[in-house]
């Protein structure tokens, strides 16, 4: 279980609550055995009175009751009824009849709901009466009933005497270790936890634990202060390791990471190569023809400055448009890894881009709806222009991938600015990206394309290079077709 989920309670107040619960089970534990000690020493006591009455008594109650002196059988047997924890005192002749009966003084003043407890607690003895002791001559019973109420009320008097001592013990001891536990341990313990709560492992310069302990002999605590002291010395050290071996790996990183860029653009170029080639020679074809009708126009002596003049346009145009082709692809293949920070329109961008695989798409019936004269696309980035355009790069490519064998075919860029960011929605007439599958796609290596026809690298870059932009790039399911959303800051980074 996580600390942070744990409710907290001090250590002083478990161990408070600690003594508390022992000294409790361990009175609990006491008071029975001392009731039990007690009430069994009580009626040992009640015991061996009784039995000293039976020696001394039963004698001269046999001579009473064989004379049948009825009188002098009620002295007697109210002279016993007077004995402290006696109920009554019974003489029984041998045909069960009551000859004499005493009963205890208090017991006549009780109450019912007293006698009752008492008739619940009773212990009875019998003793035979025999004529001059002889077995032979029964003459009747001494019944003598006595009670442990009192025996049990004596004890339960005294037991709340010994309770309320040792709830005052327990008071003082739990008192006793608050002041020696806050002295030996909380008090140093809460220097440590400010210590530690202050301490930050990545300062160039640490702090050592000092609690300032008075006491001239070394226990627990000087170990756990010896042991954070060696932490930090070696967090330090370890820092210095951490330091020079981050720097080193981001050094490869960097390294790679622009390796991987370089990789991933000439790939991307490679899948448009087919589309320069065509956007190249189509251009080449136009000069061709404008040339030769230019040259028959000569050779025949038939000078038509009208047509000459249109031809000459034409070829300036597509060598301007051939032109424009080579700046997109050199801009686009160029080494990243000198590459500043630049202020660039979005529209350059788009256009390099375009440029590119403007011809592979018309061959492929995919029409690009995006107006890069519109003004929404004016808005000036500061930016990484040559890694924007891999981004673009790499989303057409995608896009031409998926729409291909559709029958209904565009891609579509739309721009605005909210607030400090730009926002471009790069769209396409797909039909969305499963759900299954839309938190793995922004993963290296992943793909959803045949085997052979992609790297799975493609938007893993494009998600690196846009967070390098400080910006945001996800799926938008907010579109009935497929949709990336890309959030860049207008801000300088």
């Amino acid at each position: 279980m996580e600390t942070s989920k744990k409710k907290f309670r001090p250590i002083r107040a478990k161990l408070i609550l600690a003594v508390i619960v022992v000294s409790t089970l361990l009175t609990i534990v006491i008071i029975f055995f001392n009731i039990y000690v007690q009430y069994s020493k009580d009626l040992r006591s009640l015991d061996e009175k009784i039995f000293q009455v039976r020696e001394s008594a039963m004698p001269s109650i046999a001579r009473v009751v064989w004379n049948l002196d009825i009188p002098a059988l009620e002295v007697q047997t109210n002279s016993i009824a007077q004995i402290k924890d006696l109920v009554k005192v019974v003489v029984i002749d041998p045909k069960g009849q009551t000859l004499a009966i005493k009963y205890h003084p208090n017991h006549l003043e009780l109450k019912s709901s007293q006698i009752e407890l008492i008739n619940n607690n009773l212990r009875t003895y019998k003793f035979p009466l025999y004529h001059s002791g002889l077995p032979d001559e029964f003459i009747g019973t001494v019944e003598i009933v006595a009670t442990t109420v009192y025996i049990k009320n004596e004890i339960f008097n005294r037991q709340i005497i010994l309770v309320a001592g040792e709830i005052i013990k327990t008071l003082i001891l739990s008192f006793l270790i608050i002041l020696i536990i806050n002295y030996y341990i909380n008090h140093n313990l809460n220097k440590i936890i400010e210590f530690l709560k202050r301490f930050n492992p990545d300062a160039s310069v640490m702090d050592h634990l000092d609690i300032n302990r008075k006491s001239k002999t070394a226990d627990e605590m000087d170990i756990l202060q010896n042991a954070i002291n060696q932490m930090i010395s070696q967090i330090r050290i370890l820092n210095k390791e951490k330091e020079q071996i981050i720097s080193d790996q981001e050094k490869k990183i960097e390294i790679q990471q622009m390796a991987a860029i370089n990789s991933a653009k000439m790939a991307a170029l490679g899948e448009m190569a087919g589309g320069i080639a065509h956007e190249i020679n189509n251009p080449l074809t136009i000069i061709n023809t404008h040339a030769l009708i230019m040259t028959k126009t000569i050779e025949k002596g038939n000078l038509d400055p009208t047509l000459l003049l249109k031809s000459s346009r034409s070829i300036a145009s597509t060598v301007e448009r051939i032109g424009t082709i080579i700046h997109g692809l050199k801009n686009i293949s160029r080494d990243v890894s000198a590459e500043q920070i630049t202020k660039s329109p979005f529209k350059n961008i788009l256009v390099d881009v375009i440029a590119l695989c403007e011809e592979k798409f018309k061959l492929a019936e995919i029409e690009i709806q995006c107006n890069v004269s519109s003004p929404q696309f004016d808005v000036s980035l500061n930016c990484f222009q040559v890694q924007l355009s891999q981004v673009f790069l790499n989303l057409f490519n995608n896009s031409y991938d998926a729409i291909l064998n559709l029958e209904t075919k565009w891609i579509r860029i739309e721009a605005k600015i909210n607030g400090p960011w730009y926002i471009i929605h790069f769209i396409d007439s797909g039909n969305g990206i499963p759900l299954s599958i839309r938190d793995k796609i922004f993963q290296p290596f992943f793909t959803s394309k045949e085997i052979g026809s992609g790297t799975g690298l493609g938007l893993s870059l494009v998600y690196g290079i846009i967070k390098n932009h400080k910006g945001e790039i996800y799926y938008d399911n907010q579109f009935k077709n497929t949709c990336f959303t890309i959030k860049l800051p207008i801000e300088v980074m």
